[in-house]
């Protein structure tokens, strides 16, 4: 179902079957995924992540109580995007948009309390951590309202300008987090010829 509906964006391409290592505890999970963390830093829970190194795989924690199928949408479709040097937001926008589609429920709502906040949140110290893609990594707030802009935004992105998705999504790159890939493709500006170097 991913490949069919980012056709011509999403690949199932590497070195074979996609291996996924599902831990029964958090402390296994959690002695096995810090491996991929960087050396310092604080960083948030998970329940499962794609590991984009080497033979690409995913580790899921068991022992969080949730639905399964959801986050194996969710990290099969990081591992058919990984040749793609997608912004985080952008990743995780349309990785969040297709789990939906694929498990066929969401969870995605936006309310009163949800706007507050996002205001509340974010500002000029914060907004560039986004776009960088270190706010979804953090191990306050930051990391659940990043998750929930960039579905957010996202979401528009499909209401709004559907048929260039995948333009967009080809020509992204999160040198620039994506900004020449939205101008070029939704303003339609013309790229230079070095816009993928």
């Amino acid at each position: 179902m991913i490949l069919k509906t980012l056709a011509g964006v999403a690949r199932d391409e590497g070195y074979g079957k996609h291996v996924v290592f599902a831990f029964g505890d958090t402390d296994t999970y959690y002695d096995y995924v810090t491996d991929f963390y960087p050396d310092e830093g604080q960083f948030a829970l998970s329940s499962g992540m794609f590991l984009d190194r080497g033979y690409g795989h995913f580790a899921m924690c068991m022992a969080y109580a949730g639905e399964h199928d959801r986050t194996i949408a969710h990290e099969l479709n990081h591992a058919l995007l990984r040749h793609l040097p997608l912004p985080l937001w952008l990743n995780e926008g349309v990785t969040q948009f297709i789990e939906d589609l694929v498990v066929g429920s969401s969870d995605f709502f936006v309310d009163h309390e949800t706007l507050r906040r996002h205001r509340d949140y974010w500002n000029s110290d914060t907004i560039p951590l986004f776009w960088s893609g270190d706010s979804f990594f953090s191990p306050d707030e930051g990391q659940e309202l990043s998750y929930h802009l960039s579905q957010t935004l996202f979401r528009n992105l499909m209401s709004d300008y559907q048929n260039k998705i995948a333009d967009v999504l080809n020509t992204a790159n999160y040198l620039d987090a994506g900004n020449r890939a939205l101008l070029c493709q939704i303003i339609n500006l013309t790229p230079p010829s070095s816009a993928r170097s």
